[in-house]
């Protein structure tokens, strides 16, 4: 067994304001990747913000239902890849214009069945978001913990302790027009053995802001089965004894 891979990930943050975000999707998608969708606008949508809908007419499932926290809505969708998604996009759209941003993970060696699971969303308003614990329903296994969150805007962020941003493969936040209303997000990430997970918080530098969090558990694949080595014996040696022929 061995733990899930962040194999690419893709941020979109477009300018101006709008009432959907058309999230690019990695260039390179294989059939049976899991892909997780962070869709995030700067205002409370949470009642009209839709489904998410990709370039090839597919539905992705709801991992976490649209939620808002004052300032901002966030809604995270997923997908089991059929592997015809390269390079495309995924969209969800909501009643009024907004800043936005949308965010796509692609992981591999992972379960290929069980869903992502997620606790219920934690919230507040601080400068440290804290997702909440989560207990995974396969017990102890090789599994991939993330810890996000998302608030209304930051200027910089550090991780949960023993988490990692991955930041080798880019940003993981939007630093970018960090004015009134512009959602940020931020995704950590931490390879960890265990049934039940507790991040501990991120911490937002020196502000305090409005901010829903969360902690995804990804189930690692299948460890293959043992193989059967045959026994040996040496050229012309029994085999065995065949009891009660005279």
């Amino acid at each position: 067994m061995a733990f899930p891979v962040i194999a690419s990930k893709t941020f979109t943050v477009p300018g101006g304001l709008g009432s959907s975000i058309v999230a690019n999707l990695p260039a390179t998608i294989n059939a049976g990747d899991l892909l997780i969708f962070w869709a995030v606008t700067g205002a409370d949508r949470a009642g009209s913000m839709g489904s998410a809908v990709d370039s090839t007419s597919d539905t992705w499932a709801v991992l976490v239902s649209p939620e808002a926290n004052v300032e901002f809505t966030w809604a995270l969708y997923y997908k089991i890849a059929d592997g015809d998604e390269d390079g495309g996009t995924v969209t969800v759209s909501w009643t009024t214009d907004d800043r936005r941003l949308g965010y796509v993970r692609r992981y591999t060696s992972w379960h290929g069945t069980t869903p992502p699971e997620v606790p219920a969303s934690a919230s507040g308003d601080s400068n440290a978001p804290d997702p909440p614990s989560r207990t995974a329903s396969w017990g102890s296994e090789d599994t991939l913990w993330e810890a996000c969150c998302a608030a209304n805007r930051f200027t910089d962020i550090t991780g949960p302790d023993s988490y990692t941003f991955n930041t080798t493969q880019g940003t993981d936040w939007d630093q970018t027009g960090a004015g009134v209303d512009h959602p940020h997000v931020a995704v950590a990430s931490r390879e960890n053995a265990t049934t039940t997970e507790n991040p501990g918080a991120f911490a937002i530098t020196a502000t305090s802001e409005t901010w829903l969090a969360t902690t995804i558990a990804i189930r690692p694949a299948a460890a293959a089965p043992s193989g059967f080595t045959p026994r040996s014996y040496p050229r012309g040696a029994n085999r065995g004894v065949l009891r009660g022929v005279a």
